[in-house]
C-alpha cells in the first residue's frame, strides 16, 4: 500500500464517520448519543470498504 491510497484510506473512514454520525440527528436522535456513535462507526466501516472496491 503506497501513501496516496493510504491517504483516501484515511478520508474515507473521515468521511463516513462524519456522515454515519449525523444520519441518527436526522431522525431525532441526540447529538451525543449511543446511536451517534454507533453511525459513526458503521458510516466509517461502509466508506472504507467502498474506498477499498474502489481501489482494487
Amino acid at each position: 500500500m503506497d501513501n496516496s491510497n493510504k491517504a483516501i484510506y484515511f478520508f474515507a473512514i473521515f468521511a463516513g464517520s462524519i456522515v454515519g454520525g449525523y444520519v441518527p440527528t436526522l431522525f431525532g436522535a441526540g447529538i451525543f448519543s449511543l446511536w451517534d456513535i454507533v453511525g459513526s462507526t458503521l458510516g466509517a466501516f461502509i466508506f472504507l470498504y467502498l474506498a477499498y472496491k474502489f481501489l482494487v
